[in-house]
């Protein structure tokens, strides 16, 4: 079963990310705010293109939270290493299949 169009759009952006996430400048303090990415697109302002991109494919609004989700799990897992394969991991447990991809 495919879950609200919230998660979905969450799920899409940290796809997007992590496609992208070598060509982003990611702060060691990151996860010190309570909005990472407030920090994320304050650093990399050309990565609000991929919260547009992904609300116009979903014509869906996002939240801040549902940023600060998906920017914290690219960050968590792959920036400071704490889990290889974590999408894919995620999906598996949720049912659906998401990978890094444009």
């Amino acid at each position: 079963m495919i879950d609200s169009k919230y998660d979905q759009t969450a799920e899409r952006l940290w796809e997007k990310l992590e496609f992208h996430r070598g060509s982003f400048r990611w702060s060691p303090r990151l996860l010190d705010f309570g909005m990472p990415s407030d920090v994320f697109f304050r650093d990399n302002p050309e990565a609000l293109k991929l919260v547009d991109e992904t609300m116009e494919e979903f014509d869906y609004g996002m939240s801040v939270f549902q940023c600060s989700w998906a920017v914290r799990n690219v960050y968590k897992y792959h920036v400071l290493g704490e889990g290889a394969f974590a999408i894919e991991r995620y999906a598996q447990n949720k049912g659906r299949k998401l990978e890094a991809r444009v």
